[in-house]
C-alpha cells in the first residue's frame, strides 16, 4: 500500500513531468492516464481516497512503478469519469468499493 509521502512524492514528480511537456498542469494537481489513453487531472486532495489508493495499487501490480512515464491506470476512461463523479459527489465508501470490484470483475 502508498503512503501519504509516497504518493505525495509520486505525484510531485508527475507533477514536474506534465508541466515540462505542452499541456501544463494547474499547481496542486496531478495527471493519470486510462488505458485507453485518456488524459485526466485530479486535486492532489484526491490521492487520499480509498478508490485512487486502490486504483494506484492496482496499477503497480499490473504495470510496476512508473520511472520516466505517465501513472495510468487499468480502467477505461468512462470508468475513470465513474470514479471521479464519486469523488466529486463525496458518496460513500461502500459504492467506492462497488465500483472498483466492476473493475476486478471486467479484468
Amino acid at each position: 500500500m502508498f503512503s501519504t509521502k509516497n504518493i505525495i512524492k509520486i505525484s510531485r514528480k508527475f507533477q514536474e513531468m506534465a508541466t515540462n511537456s505542452t499541456t501544463k498542469v494547474e499547481k496542486g494537481h496531478f495527471v493519470v492516464y486510462t488505458l485507453d489513453g485518456q488524459r485526466f487531472v485530479f486535486p492532489l486532495k484526491h490521492l487520499k481516497t480509498y478508490i485512487f489508493r486502490e486504483l494506484l495499487s492496482i496499477s503497480e501490480e499490473e504495470f510496476g512503478l512508473p520511472r520516466n512515464g505517465p501513472i495510468t491506470f487499468p480502467c477505461d476512461a468512462s470508468f475513470m469519469k465513474d470514479a471521479a463523479n464519486l469523488i466529486y459527489e463525496r458518496t460513500s465508501l461502500a459504492k467506492e468499493r462497488a465500483l472498483l470490484q466492476s473493475l476486478v470483475i471486467k479484468t
